[in-house]
């Protein structure tokens, strides 16, 4: 049986903002967050595709000053969805792209991936897509 490839993990996050970003600093702290979704992060082992719950770490809602550092560093939780697969596991994905020399996957709609010729033993390349026998895999099919 396959497990999800996405998991909802408690997450901690320092983040510096500059003296400007004082007059909102929870928008300002979401806006610095947004960065890092739909990004690889190898502390994750995955991508950030969400998150919920942005707190203040222990309920302090203040920044520290580091030493002559201009910048206020804070500390939140938050719940963030990391889409993290592993080998192995079966993907939902929709053929978005076929050539002589790979195919193209969207998956789940919003991550691209490939197979390239050479993973694709004992398939041949047709102009509509790729054959094994009867099987064929032709761009919109899942």
């Amino acid at each position: 049986m396959s497990t999800s490839p996405f998991s909802l993990t408690p997450l901690t996050y320092k983040i510096s903002l500059p003296p400007s970003s004082l007059s909102n600093i929870p928008l300002n702290l979401t806006l610095n967050l947004n960065k890092s979704l739909l990004t690889y992060d190898k502390r994750l082992n995955g991508i950030l595709v969400s998150y919920k719950d942005m707190s203040f770490k222990n309920n302090l809602p203040y920044g520290k000053i580091i030493n002559e550092n201009p910048y206020i560093n804070f500390t939140v939780s938050l719940t963030g969805l990391i889409f993290s697969p592993e080998v192995g596991s079966t993907l939902t994905c929709t053929i978005n792209k076929i050539s002589s020399g790979h195919v193209g996957v969207l998956i789940y709609g919003c991550f691209n991936g490939s197979c390239l010729k050479k993973e694709l033993e004992g398939w041949e390349y047709e102009e509509e897509g790729w054959r094994k026998g009867e099987r064929r895999v032709e761009e919109g099919e899942e």
